[in-house]
């Protein structure tokens, strides 16, 4: 029988994302709601790690040159570990405000590809129930 363990006590609203490095031997994922945190483990010590970001992030890839390319609710952004920073690099439907990058993953030739939605959740939205027929 196999059984499960929690490994990091992270408290995540809604984790998602997750991505493994295989040159850093990490674990990455993402808790998506505001405040968005980033997390990191190495599973070999088991040291995490977290970073808030002053975004909401939605998916992530390695970067061949160090740190991670990340879609957020306004763009796609490079962190870098080293000043964690988060530094804009594309606003890919600045003319669709009420746009946000979501989901996304990159495939074997290492580009990043990632889709956008709507950001239409608000206190007026409405539930859609999904009833037998």
């Amino acid at each position: 029988m196999t059984s499960a363990e929690c490994v990091v006590d992270s408290q995540d609203h809604l984790g998602e994302g997750i991505l493994w490095d295989d040159r850093e031997q990490a674990l990455y994922w993402l808790d998506v709601p505001m405040p968005s945190k980033l997390h990191r483990l190495y599973p070999d010590s088991g040291k995490h790690q977290s970073w808030n970001m002053p975004e909401m992030i939605t998916s992530m890839s390695v970067r061949e040159q160090g740190g991670l390319l990340i879609a957020s609710h306004h763009g796609l952004n490079h962190f870098n570990f080293n000043d964690e920073d988060l530094v804009r690099i594309l606003e890919p439907e600045k003319d669709q405000p009420g746009n946000r990058c979501n989901d996304g993953a990159s495939d074997r030739m290492g580009r990043f590809w990632f889709g956008t939605m709507q950001n239409n959740i608000s206190p007026e939205a409405t539930n859609l129930p999904l009833e037998k027929n």
